[in-house]
């Protein structure tokens, strides 16, 4: 049976954890998910964190022989306490409704992780039930204002570090734009834009710092504020990454960012997994 959120304690949180997003195309459901795990995995300590009209959000443990945490975390982790195998993850899912569609985001604590565990959920035929979904970068940077005064979810966002492509020929190289707002700065508007139109220039991923602020948040009076922020990073692909803060508040920030991607009409289907192209490897 899952159990209240009280007094949870969290073992792994201010670290970057990452998630796919997919959309539900046949009624699959949190319990759906678990359900597909479990034939794999031992899952345990099963929490439901929220419950509401916008979104749902369940949190569990996960048992694994390997190790996806550095060295210094492995006994915190272990079942035994002692280091050693076999080791507890938190992993969580959200499944967010928009008007018409609903969506689900699969959250993991290490992209080694992920890869494992979606490698087997497309094995075992989760795509019957769901698809992956990526974001359009150039929309999303074209509709930079559009997200700061976005008034149709309580969220603020804007794009704080981005990565451009440059193809000249059969040659790449790189550039990476950083600070409080890289894409209103002279250099992107008179240098990098053009080249963004004729497909020269590609963005290969982009940061957003998000700021929420919602009764939906406010859950449990010791636990969640109303108030929540999260740096969010997203590639071509599909794949997407958020640093978290301690106790793991604000991955709440997350089902608000999905409706925003939404309302601005940047998210795209995607037809493989994204964490096979996923080129990460840190714990």
């Amino acid at each position: 049976m899952d159990k209240s959120k009280d007094n949870i304690d969290i073992l792994l949180d201010q670290r970057h954890f990452s998630f796919v997003l997919l959309k539900d195309v046949h009624g699959f459901s949190i319990a759906d998910y678990w359900s597909l795990l479990s034939k794999e995995y031992t899952l345990s300590d099963k929490y439901v964190l929220s419950k509401n009209d916008i979104f749902d959000v369940e949190m569990a443990t996960i048992s694994m022989s390997e190790k996806y945490v550095r060295a210094g975390l492995l006994q915190k982790v272990s079942i035994k306490n002692d280091g050693n195998p076999p080791y507890v993850y938190e992993i969580y899912a959200l499944k967010i409704y928009a008007k018409n569609d609903a969506y689900i985001v699969l959250l993991y604590p290490s992209v080694l992780l992920a890869k494992k565990v979606t490698k087997y959920l497309i094995t075992n035929n989760l795509l019957r039930y769901l698809e992956f979904y990526k974001t359009d970068l150039d929309i999303l940077c074209k509709n930079n204002d559009s997200m700061i005064d976005n008034d149709i979810y309580p969220i603020l966002s804007k794009i704080v570090d981005m990565k451009i492509t440059i193809h000249n020929e059969d040659e790449l190289s790189s550039v990476i734009l950083k600070g409080d707002a890289p894409i209103k700065s002279f250099f992107y508007k008179n240098n990098i834009i053009e080249n963004l139109i004729d497909h020269s220039f590609v963005i290969e991923y982009c940061s957003l710092l998000c700021n929420v602020e919602s009764p939906q948040l406010a859950i449990n009076d010791n636990y969640f504020s109303n108030k929540s922020r999260a740096r969010i990073s997203l590639d071509a692909f599909g794949n997407f990454k958020i640093y978290v803060h301690v106790g793991c508040e604000n991955i709440f920030v997350i089902p608000y960012f999905v409706l925003l991607l939404i309302s601005l009409r940047s998210l795209k289907r995607v037809s493989i997994n994204p964490m096979n192209r996923n080129t990460e490897t840190e714990e």
